[in-house]
């Protein structure tokens, strides 16, 4: 009986008398190079029929345009740049609102600081003079539909009136 390792001996012993000899791989070798030196020649000229004359223009007509695309590409850019200017927060839309605190206050409110309140409601007509707006006195006692922005904790901030 044969163990293992005596069959793979015998079978090591068998693929070593089929093995190719050096000059078949040498052979072997050069005719895979030469296929390979076709192949990116054949690439190349490709390749340079599709470029057409562009890659046959003189140097003199591409440095111009590189240079004109250069300066557009840069104009491009700094025109991107001036549409987002980054650097300014945009302006708080104006949104009616006669503020009735602190300007300090107000600014906080304006720029999200902390949550508000809208509420629909009817002032008396005689709130226009405490508020320094003209008001006409026969009409004091009519009412005025308002908005009134107020705080979380209640504090009146400003006032909008609705017609």
């Amino acid at each position: 009986m044969t163990t293992l390792q005596q069959l793979l001996m015998q079978m090591r012993a068998a693929l070593a008398l089929r093995r190719p000899s050096p000059e078949q791989d040498a052979a072997v070798l050069l005719l895979l190079q030469q296929q390979l030196q076709q192949q990116s020649r054949r690439q190349t000229q490709a390749s340079l029929v599709l470029a057409g004359p562009a890659l046959t223009a003189s140097s003199r007509w591409q440095r111009p345009l590189v240079g004109a695309g250069a300066l557009l590409t840069l104009l491009a850019l700094a025109f991107a740049l001036s549409l987002l200017r980054l650097d300014r927060p945009a302006p708080a839309p104006d949104l009616g609102y006669l503020p009735l605190v602190s300007a300090e206050q107000w600014a906080q409110v304006q720029n999200g600081g902390e949550p508000v309140w809208i509420v629909p409601t009817e002032l008396p007509r005689e709130r226009l003079a405490l508020m320094g707006l003209p008001y006409d006195p026969a009409r004091a006692a009519e009412a005025v539909r308002a908005d009134v922005m107020l705080h979380r904790n209640g504090q009146v901030l400003a006032v909008r009136f609705v017609q």
